[in-house]
């Protein structure tokens, strides 16, 4: 394997978004995700707020555009909350993710899967990922918090 010029920890909406930016300004990038594919073992429903959802071209299929919104306080009491101008956007998380990780590999990105980061550490004029299995010039996490 060649070495990457930088490399990401983690596939995540941050990771995959970082890895095309990079790859389509033509940086060897190469993303290491835990995962055994993109958006596997997610069930959940995201929210993208206007002005995210205004910077990405993303499917219609794994979108619907929700404009009337009700915000519940712990105590249980709430706020409808409607507009006509603003509105968010809910998905198919795995699906988003899904098309987050094509995007990046149409791109040039590099994706290897079912690969977690472990550690990493400077070694002259290079970082060593994972007891050596992999190096790079850079490393950027994007593997969500760690203790």
């Amino acid at each position: 394997m060649t070495k990457p010029h930088i490399l990401i920890a983690g596939g995540g909406f941050g990771g995959f978004t970082c890895a095309k930016a990079l790859a389509e300004a033509g940086v060897s990038v190469t993303v290491l995700e835990r995962k055994k594919a993109a958006g596997v073992g997610m069930h959940t429903t995201g929210i993208i707020v206007n002005e995210c959802a205004e910077e990405f071209a993303l499917p219609d299929d794994i979108t619907r555009r929700v404009t009337n919104v009700r915000l519940y306080a712990p105590n249980l009491k709430y706020t409808d909350l409607k507009s006509s101008s603003y509105f968010f956007l809910t998905t198919d998380t795995p699906k988003l993710m899904q098309f987050l990780a094509r995007e990046a590999t149409d791109a040039g990105a590099t994706i290897i899967y079912d690969t977690a980061y472990r550690d990493s550490m400077m070694q002259q004029d290079k970082v060593v990922v994972n007891e050596g299995a992999y190096e790079c010039d850079y490393l950027i996490g994007a593997d969500g918090p760690r203790c």
